[in-house]
């Protein structure tokens, strides 16, 4: 009976950890060009589970690309990004921005960052630009600004693609770490100039 209850108490933990963030999340108005930032909505899901800004590995091996999801949302143009909170350091995971439905697989990702024990590093296409160190809680944007993608954690810029973007861009993640997670996952989708 004991381990029964410790079981239950767990899993209430782990919905809490994904609910929370969510829950507290506020959409972000800019004055002036009324920028809109809306909880990612994740459709084609893989071996994850999902709910508005978060996903979490609920299937296949530990290690492999074979688990994760794509956006409803999209930036149609313009500028536009997509942010996320970093709630763990160590299991391996991607998030970024593709001009295709790259499904899953990492290396079709058109701007992504790959995290894992602590560090950040920029991925475009699956060829390594960048890294940075990461800790709990550090708050990444992958921005579309006049043409040009760029890379910030917590507001500081560490890269700035010299790869222009092709629009239509949506958000994907392939989590491939066993229970991988990405949390207040936002998107704030560009509009035609």
């Amino acid at each position: 009976m004991r381990a029964l209850t410790e079981r239950r108490a767990r899993v209430v933990r782990r919905c809490l950890a994904i609910t929370i963030p969510i829950l507290l999340a506020a959409p972000a108005i800019a004055l002036g060009d009324a920028v809109y930032q809306e909880q990612v909505l994740w459709a084609d899901l893989v071996n994850a589970s999902a709910a508005p800004g978060a996903l979490r590995k609920a299937g296949g091996c530990d290690g492999c690309a074979d688990a994760g999801g794509t956006s409803a949302q999209r930036i149609s143009g313009g500028d536009g990004y997509v942010e996320f909170t970093a709630r763990e350091t160590a299991p391996l995971r991607y998030i970024g921005l593709t001009d295709e439905t790259a499904g899953i697989n990492p290396d079709r990702f058109a701007y992504a960052l790959r995290l894992q024990q602590s560090r950040a590093e920029v991925r475009e296409h699956g060829v390594y630009r960048a890294d940075v160190d990461f800790a709990r809680g550090d708050v990444f944007r992958i921005a579309v600004e006049s043409g040009v993608a760029s890379y910030s954690k917590n507001g500081v810029l560490f890269y700035r693609s010299r790869v222009a973007p092709t629009f239509p861009l949506f958000v994907s993640a392939s989590l491939l770490g066993r229970n991988a997670s990405i949390s207040n996952v936002v998107i704030v989708p560009g509009e035609s100039r």
